[in-house]
């Protein structure tokens, strides 16, 4: 197909482009938006200025990142006032037929057979041309900009550590709600999705599993921690509103982010589109478990009349005998789900896939899960008004594939797809997450003192499963040594030791050595608790003499307050010392300190500890039974 150039065409005389001249003049394109939209926006089409029931022919192309060419075209008949709305008036034939507001942009087809449309490059628009053509001229043209990133939106490349792939934050300190999301099998890193997505106000990962920098080129195994190593670096963005994250992924990754979620901790929401229950094409290994691949049985292929394969029965039922240990066991996973599946798949059968595991959820008593099905749609569901790809190279076939759909139904599929997804992340991530706590169960709760006060309140931060967090008398930063986890380093609290008090008696009293978690220098050893889940009751004594109690404990209330959270009570016991234990436990005023290397006093005044001791056993159960 021969695209008209935007100039005068060659060898036309001067009578003829005057006359072309006046008729321009006289017929206009109009878009809306204008000149620039983002690339799942619909834009209104509409030609003005034709003569009455004027048969033209409206052409769209595009050229994606690869160089390859994209073109659309479609014979329009004006009304009586000369004009044509793409919403209203139906398309005569051409590239589609019948009313399709978004034809020229959904109904694009490669010039080099079986290409996916992809961009390379979020930053820069892919540009539509747009003409409107009448017998060999061009009466209006208009060049659209179709735009991935909003502006503010960041794009970083993930370099460090071994996972690969983009990092798109959205303007704002947030903290905004988190998505990994992960390509088909062949896709390497794409990023459409996940810039359009970052537009809506989620920090999105995209992240490659091969066929990227040095990732391998051809897969032989997965592993598991990789995508482990993704999921703990998007829960602890210092961006990302925690506790949990949700996947987006779609084909072969679909598998991946079934076991991601039912064997690694901090995921609440999981999409799957056409993808399989089951473990396909390699192992699967995480630590000492290997989950082998489906089996697949290449005779079930079939060659067409154009000679394309179709390739839908060749992966086995996952439910017949022998292919059971390939199944996901997804009812260890606590998030929700959304299956979405295409029923003209020819990639695999996506439906049967789909039912699988919901019946697979029922049959463990969950309902934590959402099915949509797409009648005459192909495999590849894409964001909306993304060029149909009905046929493509399969990377694990070594050939073009069919992949099925029927054009329109699968436009139509991606935009309710579109919708669908944001609002289902926005449902189970968003919130406070009270009803996905409900499916899960409680989890556990931690009861603490002293410097393991601040221990509890770091595990709270940063592991997941925890409920409910007790700490008498603890500190709200690191203390006496660094912490460490995975990456994180979380420096101790700085000491000054001449704050240290000589007593009359001998004994030291240390209770001022630590200085204020809130001085500048100290801001790295407090501890995160705003990323918490759980709810904390902290026990503080007014004459605790090892360190300051009442300052750490109201200081770790203010925290949560300033991050908009009331998960916490604190309740303070005057002439109470440091160690607050069980009830009738004698009361210790001084003790060896083995940081400090000497005796040290504790304080507190014996009666009024005892009743401190009775009163706050009895709370600490209270909390864990409303809590646990």
């Amino acid at each position: 197909m021969t695209f008209l150039s935007k100039g005068f065409r060659v060898g036309l005389s001067y009578k003829d482009r005057v006359a072309k001249m006046s008729l321009d003049s006289r017929v206009a394109l109009q878009l809306s938006p204008a000149l620039s939209s983002y690339f799942d926006e619909p834009i209104r089409v509409k030609v003005i200025g034709l003569r009455q029931e004027q048969s033209v022919v409206l052409r769209s192309r595009l050229t994606d990142s690869r160089g390859i060419t994209f073109e659309a075209s479609a014979t329009y008949c004006s009304d009586k006032n000369g004009r044509i709305y793409l919403d209203r008036y139906p398309s005569l034939g051409g590239s589609y037929c019948g009313i399709e507001p978004m034809g020229l942009f959904s109904s694009l087809r490669p010039l080099v057979p079986h290409s996916k449309l992809t961009s390379s490059d979020m930053t820069t628009p892919l540009t539509v041309d747009i003409e409107v053509i009448s017998d060999g001229q061009v009466l209006a043209e208009e060049t659209v900009e179709r735009r991935f990133m909003a502006n503010g939106v960041q794009r970083v490349s993930l370099e460090g550590g071994s996972i690969r792939g983009s990092l798109f934050l959205p303007p704002g300190c947030g903290p905004f709600p988190a998505l990994l999301d992960m390509p088909h099998l062949g896709g390497a890193l794409t990023e459409i999705r996940a810039s359009l997505l970052a537009n809506k106000g989620y920090v999105v990962m995209a992240l490659a599993y091969h066929g990227y920098q040095d990732l391998p080129k051809v897969l032989d195994k997965l592993d598991l921690e990789y995508f482990e190593e993704a999921v703990t670096f998007l829960r602890f963005h210092p961006k990302v509103k925690g506790p949990d994250i949700g996947i987006l992924s779609i084909s072969k990754s679909g598998d991946i982010a079934l076991a991601i979620s039912a064997f690694l901790p901090g995921v609440a929401a999981v999409v799957t589109i056409n993808g399989c229950n089951a473990n396909t094409q390699f192992s699967l290994r995480y630590k000492d478990m290997v989950i082998p691949p489906t089996k697949m049985d290449l005779a079930k292929a079939t060659v067409r009349g154009d000679g394309l394969m179709d390739v839908k029965d060749v992966i086995l039922d996952p439910s017949i005998k022998g292919n059971e240990a390939s199944v996901i066991p997804i009812e260890r996973a606590s998030c929700h789900f959304l299956f979405a599946a295409s029923e003209d798949d020819r990639n695999w059968n996506s439906v049967l896939f789909s039912k699988q595991a919901a019946q697979r959820l029922r049959d463990h008593g969950k309902e934590n899960f959402e099915v949509v099905r797409y009648p005459e749609a192909g495999h590849f569901l894409d964001v909306p008004f993304m060029p149909h790809c009905p046929t493509s190279f399969h990377p694990a076939v070594g050939t073009v594939v069919v992949l099925g759909g029927e054009q329109k139904a699968h436009s139509e599929a991606q935009v309710d797809l579109w919708r669908r997804i944001p609002e289902f992340f926005s449902r189970h991530l968003n919130n406070d997450n009270s009803q996905f706590k409900a499916m899960l169960g409680p989890g556990i709760g931690i009861l603490s003192i002293s410097k393991s006060g601040d221990l509890a309140l770091a595990m709270s931060a940063f592991l997941p499963g925890v409920s409910a967090t007790v700490s008498i008398n603890g500190c709200n930063c690191t203390t006496v040594f660094p912490l460490h986890y995975k990456d994180t380093v979380i420096p101790p609290l700085h000491v000054d030791t001449s704050k240290i008090i000589f007593r009359e008696d001998g004994l030291l009293d240390i209770r001022d050595a630590l200085l204020d978690p809130t001085i500048e220098e100290n801001k790295a050893s407090v501890i995160p608790i705003e990323r918490a889940s759980c709810h904390f009751l902290f026990a503080a004594s007014e004459d605790d003499r090892n360190w300051n109690s009442v300052l750490f404990s109201e200081q770790a209330a203010q925290q949560l307050r300033d991050h908009g959270k009331e998960n916490f009570e604190v309740v303070r016991y005057p002439k109470a010392g440091h160690f607050l234990d069980v009830p009738f436990m004698p009361h210790c005023p001084t003790s060896f300190h083995p940081a400090v290397g000497t005796v040290v006093v504790l304080g507190g005044e014996p009666k009024a500890h005892s009743e401190a001791q009775v009163d706050l056993w009895k709370r600490i159960q209270e909390f864990f039974r409303r809590h646990l």
